[in-house]
């Protein structure tokens, strides 16, 4: 049985700094950042690429959006919710939606 894995991807665990920065992967492969409850990257097995979104928050969620992706990659968040549905509206994604 392959378990999903979620983790802190922020080097310092402490505070909220670390505590808020979590990633979580699937049993699938796709992986999916957080800060505090928002979504602010993903990578996609189906498009073969990672996705962040432009940082439009706090200076906390812009030092973790700094450990996973560089300014250039972030894209508008109607890009990403874009790329986002793209990415997860397939036979793979219907899956996960029935459970």
């Amino acid at each position: 049985m392959i378990k999903p894995k979620c983790e802190c991807y922020y080097p310092r665990y402490s505070g909220n700094y670390g505590q808020h920065a979590m990633t979580f992967v699937d049993p699938v492969g796709n992986r999916f950042w957080f800060s505090y409850q928002t979504l602010i990257g993903f990578y996609s097995v189906k498009l073969g690429k990672s996705y962040f979104i432009k940082n439009l928050w706090n200076n906390t969620t812009a030092r973790h959006m700094c450990e996973i992706s560089k300014k250039e990659e972030r894209i508008p968040q109607e890009a990403f919710d874009a790329m986002l549905q793209l990415a997860f509206d397939s036979d793979a994604a219907k899956v996960y939606q029935q459970a």
